[in-house]
Formats: C-alpha cells, sequence, structure tokens
C-alpha cells in the first residue's frame, strides 16, 4: 500500500508517516468483518446530516462553524493553538481560512511558499509568499465568524496585521479583510482549488472584476468589491504536483498592488457545482456599515457591521468564454479603454434593478 490521500502521493506525506500508516488507516474497514445479518448491516439506510439538509452550526470552544450546501461539508476555520516557531509540518493545514469537501485542496510547492487557495495570503518584496498561522477568534456564530491574525515570518520581519470577516449564502463567501501592512507587500485572496482532470478547465471566464471557472462537477468563481486590483489565473505548475486530488489545478486569485499601511478589502469567492448560482452579484445598496447584495437566481443578501466600508468597486462585466487552449483576459487593457468600457456598461442597465448585469456561462 502507497502513502498518499486518494493516490500515491509522496509530497503530502508527514515526516513521521511511514510505510505502516496505510494499514493503520485500514482500520476503517474493520466493519466488514461484521457477519452480514447484523444490525449494522440490517438497520435502514439514514442520509447523511449534509445529505439531509442544509446547516449551519458554530462550535465556539473549537473557533469553527461547520454548514454545509447541496450536500458538500464546509469548515470555516477562526482559531488554532499551534506555537508561533512550530512550521516544520506545514502552517497550510491548519491555517487556511476554510476547508470543503470535493474539491480537495493544494499544498506548499516550497519554502516560504504557502499555497493560495481558500486563503489570505501576502507576498513580500523577497518573494517569499506567508499565509496564516497562529490566529485568535473574534467571532464564531451560524452566519459570521471573524479573527485576527498576521501574515508573515519574524525571522525576515516581513509582516502585515488582519483582522478578517467572513459571511455566507448558499456557495458564497463574503470577504472583509482589514490589513496593516507594516511592510511593502501584495494581498492575495484564492478560491478553492479546482482540480483538473485532464490538465486543462472546460471553461475559464475573465472580465474586470468577475472571474469564474469550471471542470467537470465543480466550478469556482471571484468577484472584486473594494481594495483589489484585478484577479489573476494562477496554473499549477505540471513538473510539481501540489493537489490532494489531481496533478493539475487552477485557483482565481484576488489580488492588490504593492500596499503598505491600511487598508481594507472586500470580494466574493463561490464554490459548488457548475450552475447559474455561480453568476455574479450586483450591489444594490452600498453605505457605511450596510450591504446589500442582489442576484439572479438568489435571494437578495444584505450584511450589517459597524465598520464596515462602503463598497467603491465599479460592477462587473460579463466574462468572456474561454475554451480548451485559450486565455480569455482582460489583463493588459489600457486604463483609459477600461473607464470607456465601464462607462458603456452603465449606459445598459439590467431590467430587475437598474445595475448592469455580469454573467457566467450557462449551464
Amino acid at each position: 500500500m502507497s502513502l498518499g490521500w486518494t493516490d500515491e502521493f509522496p509530497a503530502l506525506v508527514e515526516a513521521y508517516s511511514c510505510s505502516g500508516s496505510p494499514y493503520w488507516a485500514a482500520k476503517g474497514f474493520a466493519p466488514l468483518l461484521l457477519p452480514r445479518r447484523h444490525t449494522f448491516w440490517q438497520a435502514p439506510e439514514q442520509p447523511l446530516p449534509a445529505e439531509a439538509a442544509n446547516f449551519q452550526l458554530a462550535i465556539p470552544q473549537a473557533g469553527l462553524v461547520a454548514r454545509s450546501h447541496d450536500g458538500a461539508v464546509e469548515v470555516l476555520n477562526n482559531a488554532n493553538g499551534i506555537t508561533v516557531g512550530n512550521t516544520k509540518f506545514g502552517t497550510w493545514k491548519w491555517g487556511k481560512l476554510s476547508f470543503r469537501t470535493g474539491v480537495g485542496g493544494e499544498i506548499a510547492s516550497g519554502e516560504n511558499r504557502y499555497p493560495a487557495d481558500a486563503a489570505l495570503t501576502a507576498e513580500f518584496r523577497d518573494g517569499s509568499i506567508h499565509g496564516r498561522h497562529q490566529c485568535q477568534p473574534l467571532v464564531v456564530a451560524p452566519v459570521h465568524c471573524a479573527s485576527a491574525y498576521g501574515l508573515g515570518d519574524r525571522f525576515s520581519q516581513n509582516h502585515v496585521s488582519v483582522e478578517t470577516r467572513l459571511w455566507w449564502k448558499a456557495g458564497w463567501q463574503l470577504h472583509w479583510h482589514h490589513v496593516v501592512a507594516q511592510q511593502s507587500a501584495r494581498l492575495r485572496l484564492g478560491t478553492y482549488s479546482l482540480p483538473l482532470a485532464d490538465g486543462k478547465p472546460n471553461f475559464v471566464g475573465m472580465a474586470g472584476t468577475f472571474a469564474s471557472a469550471w471542470d467537470g462537477d465543480n466550478a469556482i468563481a471571484v468577484q472584486l468589491l473594494l481594495g483589489f486590483e484585478g484577479v489573476q489565473r494562477q496554473d499549477s505548475d505540471p513538473q510539481c504536483r501540489t493537489h490532494l486530488l489531481s496533478r493539475h489545478s487552477l485557483v482565481l486569485l484576488a489580488q492588490t498592488g504593492w500596499l503598505t499601511g491600511e487598508q481594507d478589502l472586500l470580494a466574493l469567492t463561490w464554490v459548488g457545482t457548475p450552475s447559474e448560482e455561480s453568476r455574479s452579484w450586483t450591489v444594490h445598496l452600498s453605505e457605511p456599515g450596510k450591504l446589500t447584495l442582489h442576484h439572479p437566481v438568489l435571494e437578495p443578501w444584505t450584511i450589517e457591521s459597524p465598520g464596515l466600508p462602503p463598497c467603491l468597486a465599479p460592477s462587473c462585466r460579463s466574462p468572456r468564454r474561454e475554451r480548451r487552449g485559450s486565455i480569455a483576459s482582460s489583463e493588459g487593457a489600457a486604463p483609459r479603454r477600461r473607464r470607456r468600457r465601464a462607462r458603456g456598461m452603465q449606459r445598459k442597465p439590467s431590467a430587475e434593478n437598474g445595475h448592469p448585469r455580469a454573467t457566467s456561462p450557462r449551464f
């Protein structure tokens, strides 16, 4: 038997693991030793909690919120007790903002290269990329969570202080990150990592403040609201596997420019099966402490929180389709052209609420 998650994957293996570990894990098959007339086999089959209904469960003692949507389970992570100097086993294993069934995740590609998926990371001028390590919970509730932490390395004195607040609806997360960069840094918010069965996604659409991608049964999306300059596509290195479930993967990144000092960052990320739920939101109301979003197929979403900054980002335009082997992106367009496009979109309101519309592929 080999070491890995769903297949042989030596890079994932802990330093203390050995060839006996799979046999230890095989204890999970112990029920096969029960006789077929045992109650274990004869009792009526019952759905798992995530299969029966969507739920949201706050666990303040652990700093976690567990929730389900459409049969998938997500854990929103707001606390850990790992010491600052304990980085040997990979801080990304316990530091990401959330973890979810069905899509797997990324491991680090090298030292000081924190994986981008489901995380806010900081890139510093020395080329290092750091994510959340030790953090403290501020709010752990069924509809909202928050934590405080730092991004950086005590040996190089790179540091960004962060207060993160998350809300969720269906497959969407609303991120509010209040950051204070002590040194010049570029902040990046990653979607969940999309595993790619054949090395290339079925679809990628990138347009201004909105981007989405899907492959097989999984899809991801990101929408910028405040503080981020653009969306980047990050493909896995074909020579270095980093995803738990696949040799190839894709992450969409909301990225700032180089900054120092205090800044507020707002963005939406989404994961799920390819569907109309992945279409972008429009900002219906934005004022200090309150944000209301409208969506083509979901109910309106209102978030109220003291200090929540007004959303100043322009509305999204419709992404262009990318089929296998091509890239559709608005990167490199002159700022003047982008302003003209934004003005042109503002003259084309949607029928529902007077806001321009941005769409994902029709499923």
